[in-house]
């Protein structure tokens, strides 16, 4: 990880290292790299929901930085990265954030996939794309300092999705730009949480109440929520209780979908499937195999 980045093409930077009280020789691995690093050694914050968005937060609290790239220890960054996404930055002032393609891996480095392959990437005023999904993989991102300046830091509360959450609020404010090219890696292996789905659905369904609650934090401000949006949030919540394998509650929030949004074809399709009754991975494995199918429903 730390290597992907001093071969970089573009040499102004600096790197940041959070360790938040690791186990696995973390001091050890980065002692070649002490005089290349600005190290931040926390112990860990029993009973903090948020471990990553609190150390995300302290990076960014020392960062001196104009841009921030947030990386995270198991992925990789390809040589061009930060040099192709300064110049959109540089060609384009408006921009709040820029992001690139993905190469998927396995824990070998050996890459069989691309992120824009399983979630299509959108450019400009994308806050409702974001909802129907989070398309921008962590590792592909470049955020202006003022950026998080207007938007806010992670938000610590949430259980999980903290990265889709800023995301959000960054497309509530700034347009944002998509390069077509894969300017880093991401690797899958079995440690990843995003692995287990029932995390997954949890994490999301509170992301997903505190949009539309944002009266109560604030944070989503700038976001009047439409119908539109808020018939994709209901839809968003009835396929997370589909994973949970909460058939009232799916039921429940997919009429909600239908009745604020009925021109979303999809709720229509996902009725029906609760109707069958597939729930948890069942549910899962048949929406990827017609995910190709439900993205041309728009």
């Amino acid at each position: 990880c730390i290597l992907s980045v001093l071969n970089q093409t573009y040499k102004d930077y600096e790197i940041i290292v959070v360790d938040g009280g690791s186990t696995d020789n973390t001091f050890e691995e980065i002692k070649p790299f002490e005089d290349k690093i600005n190290l931040i050694k926390l112990s860990q914050r029993k009973g903090h929901l948020n471990q990553d968005a609190f150390h995300r937060n302290q990076g960014i609290q020392v960062a001196q930085g104009e841009y921030f790239v947030f990386l995270d220890a198991d992925d990789i960054l390809l040589p061009e990265k930060l040099e192709i996404l300064i110049k959109e930055f540089e060609k384009d002032t408006s921009l709040g954030m820029v992001y690139s393609d993905v190469y998927i891996c396995n824990k070998h480095g050996e890459k069989y996939g691309l992120i824009s392959k399983k979630a299509k990437p959108f450019s400009g005023n994308v806050f409702f794309h974001l909802l129907c999904v989070n398309f921008i993989s962590s590792p592909a991102n470049m955020v202006k300092r003022k950026t998080i300046e207007k938007v806010g830091f992670f938000d610590e509360s949430l259980i999980g999705a903290t990265d889709w959450d800023m995301w959000l609020r960054i497309s509530a404010y700034y347009k944002i730009k998509y390069i077509n090219m894969p300017l880093a890696m991401y690797r899958i292996h079995d440690k990843n949480i995003s692995g287990n789905l029932e995390y997954r659905a949890q994490r999301d369904i509170k992301l997903l109440n505190k949009i539309l609650n944002n009266s109560h934090s604030q944070i989503y401000n700038n976001i009047a929520l439409s119908n539109s949006n808020r018939g994709i949030i209901y839809y968003n919540l009835a396929k997370q209780y589909c994973i949970l394998k909460n058939r009232k509650q799916a039921l429940n929030f997919v009429k909600k979908a239908i009745m604020t949004n009925p021109a979303y074809i999809k709720s229509y399709f996902l009725l029906l499937l609760i109707f069958i009754g597939l729930y948890g991975k069942l549910f899962v494995a048949f929406e990827k195999k017609v995910g190709r199918f439900t993205q041309r429903l728009g």
